[in-house]
């Protein structure tokens, strides 16, 4: 069996959501001025409500990781243009918790945290990517045009 070699892809390689939640994963634990941020960007699209759920799953996933993965997850840091092979693992785990690919994602959890946290991981997936994929929606159809709708 021949494996390829990875290729890391770049941030602007990626769907808008995906690099939407690249970028809130990795500044979730940041500093405070890159969390002001992030947060007014979900608070563009969203209700408060959703932006904190979403918020906190992303908060409660990475936390799952590091204390229940086979490994911390090394997200890369913030400004990094070029998306790690952990990253984009997470990234397929999420869309297919968040799209209702159960089994796939659980099959995608099993190589990222040990098998009692499974289901939390996935149903934190979920919560993560649900508000991101509804608000890319909204974006799409709406165009440049103000979200009046929630």
């Amino acid at each position: 069996m021949k494996h390829e070699p990875f290729a890391p892809k770049r941030l602007t390689d990626l769907k808008p959501v995906e690099a939407r939640l690249i970028t809130l994963l990795r500044h979730v634990n940041a500093h405070r001025a890159p969390q002001r941020a992030i947060w007014s960007d979900l608070r563009r699209d969203m209700t408060f409500k959703r932006a904190r759920s979403c918020w906190m799953a992303a908060s409660n996933m990475l936390d799952l990781l590091n204390s229940h993965g086979w490994q911390p997850a090394p997200l890369s840091a913030p400004r990094c243009k070029l998306l790690s092979q952990h990253e984009q693992t997470l990234v397929l785990f999420v869309l297919s918790a968040t799209e209702q690919r159960r089994e796939e994602a659980m099959e995608q959890a099993l190589f990222l945290i040990q098998p009692h946290k499974m289901p939390e991981l996935v149903k934190q997936a979920e919560r993560l990517g649900m508000p991101l994929l509804c608000a890319d929606c909204k974006r799409r159809i709406l165009g440049d045009r103000t979200l009046t709708f929630q």
